[in-house]
C-alpha cells in the first residue's frame, strides 16, 4: 500500500528485547499464500474487507462470545461485561 503512493515499502523485522544489541531481525515477507495469491496482494483484499464491514451501517456492533478477550478490555466497563 506504501507503494501505491509512491513510498518505500516497508520492511518486517524482530525486535528481540533480550537481545537488543542485535538490531533487528529480518522477516522474509516475499512467501506465497496458499492459494497462490502475492502476500502483499492478499493482505490489503483482506484489510479492505474488515475495513467495508466496520463501515457497513448494516452490519451491526455486537459483545464478543469469547469472554477471556473481555479480561484486558480497556472497554469493559462501558459495554458492562
Amino acid at each position: 500500500m506504501l507503494a501505491q503512493q509512491g513510498r518505500p515499502a516497508a520492511d518486517a523485522a524482530i525486535i528481540s528485547l533480550r537481545n537488543l544489541a542485535a538490531g533487528p531481525m529480518s522477516a522474509d515477507m516475499g512467501f506465497l499464500t496458499a492459494d497462490g495469491q502475492d502476500f502483499g496482494r492478499h493482505s490489503e483484499e483482506l484489510l479492505g474487507q474488515l475495513v467495508r464491514r466496520i463501515l457497513d451501517p448494516a452490519e451491526p456492533i455486537r459483545k464478543t462470545d469469547d469472554l477471556d478477550k473481555c479480561q484486558y478490555c480497556v472497554y469493559r466497563g462501558i459495554c458492562a461485561r
